[in-house]
């Protein structure tokens, strides 16, 4: 770890590759290159990553909780995005009152970006229908359970309409800016609608 601001994890079986590469500098692809480029160090949270490398790795990226999700993400994503970031700000009430989210996609060199981004923006359509569908097949175990899982769909929807959506040659990015009260409650909810 090079400092006290960055974490890096690996399975265990490469804990001596990943050694080794610590001392060496990073040899990334362009597609990430370009989107390290973009990141901001002030955000709380950044994750940059090649979509196949995702893909192939479901299996040892995540814990098995979490692999449905890291799946689901790289299904919505699809076969035409190379490489993606996702960078979250929350909310601080001093300097920003507001939760800040943005996704960069690198587009594959067979999708145009504006395709890339007119695909991914339906898929974004379609999210709260999805979560509203899903909602109504869960059976949440209390009523403050049910009152958070039942709002989500609505969250989901809020969130769908305030995406701003850009695009270059090869780049697409999506960003959100929500009330500070919006990060917990979509964390609830999707923490939630998983039971």
């Amino acid at each position: 770890v090079p400092d006290s601001r960055t974490v890096a994890s690996a399975p265990k079986s490469m804990v001596e590759t990943f050694l080794e590469a610590a001392d060496r500098p990073l040899d990334a692809s362009e597609g990430l290159e370009t989107l390290l480029s973009r990141t901001d160090s002030l955000r709380h949270f950044t994750v940059v990553a090649e979509i196949e490398d995702l893909r192939n790795g479901v299996e040892t990226l995540v814990p098995e909780r979490a692999r449905r999700l890291l799946t689901g993400v790289v299904d919505l994503l699809g076969d035409n995005v190379e490489t993606a970031s996702w960078s979250f700000h929350l909310a601080d009430a001093e300097q920003n009152p507001r939760l800040f989210t943005e996704v960069v996609v690198r587009n594959q060199t067979t999708r145009s970006a504006g395709n890339l981004a007119r695909d991914l923006q339906k898929q974004l359509e379609n999210w709260p229908r999805e979560m509203l569908d899903l909602v109504r097949k869960i059976r949440p175990e209390s009523t403050g359970h049910a009152k958070v899982v039942g709002r989500f769909p609505a969250m989901a929807q809020a969130v769908a309409e305030s995406i701003w959506e850009s695009h270059t040659q090869r780049l697409v990015s999506f960003r959100v800016d929500l009330p500070a009260k919006a990060a917990p409650n979509l964390a609830a909810g999707g923490l939630l609608d998983r039971k």
